[in-house]
């Protein structure tokens, strides 16, 4: 498989999923997978993906279990991709506490730029505000609205990074 077949699998597994045949878009997130010749962040940027795919069909734990996968595989190439997205997930869920304390953890990272810790700065305050309460008190949807960063609906654009 060279790099134009991946990007072309990686759109039909995106408009799979956006077509609600969450069965198609998980077995063909698997199927690359097992493409030995994958970069490691492109396999992160592809758990990812089975994450948000496996929550879309009501599988929560599975996809949190995948969201940690990610984040163990991109960690050490210096990413947030996944933790961000994890967090996200999570504060979508009402888990704005656990959405926070990522995202802590992302900013104190040696390799963050400015930039990127502004931005995920104004994601907790976004957490925080009361305006529509999480389980634990903070925001459920506050990061669709927020510049600096892609909310979890932007799946098409993880492919356009490396696929």
């Amino acid at each position: 498989m060279d790099h134009e077949e991946y990007r072309l699998r990686c759109i039909e597994l995106s408009e799979a999923f956006d077509r609600g045949d969450f069965a198609a878009a998980e077995a063909g997130w698997h199927e690359l997978l097992g493409r030995a010749e994958l970069p490691q962040i492109d396999r992160a940027v592809l758990v990812h993906n089975l994450a948000l795919t496996v929550s879309a069909a009501g599988r929560d734990d599975e996809a949190e279990s995948y969201f940690d996968q990610a984040i163990a595989l991109e960690q050490p190439l210096m990413r947030a991709l996944a933790r961000a997205g994890k967090s996200d997930w999570l504060a979508g869920r009402g888990r704005t506490s656990e959405a926070v304390a990522i995202l802590e953890q992302v900013i104190a990272e040696p390799w963050m730029t400015w930039g990127e810790r502004d931005a995920l700065q104004r994601r907790i305050i976004a957490f925080r505000e009361p305006t529509a309460p999480g389980k634990d008190g903070g925001t459920a949807t506050a990061t669709t609205s927020q510049p600096g960063f892609e909310p979890e609906s932007s799946r098409k654009k993880w492919f356009g990074r490396r696929g």
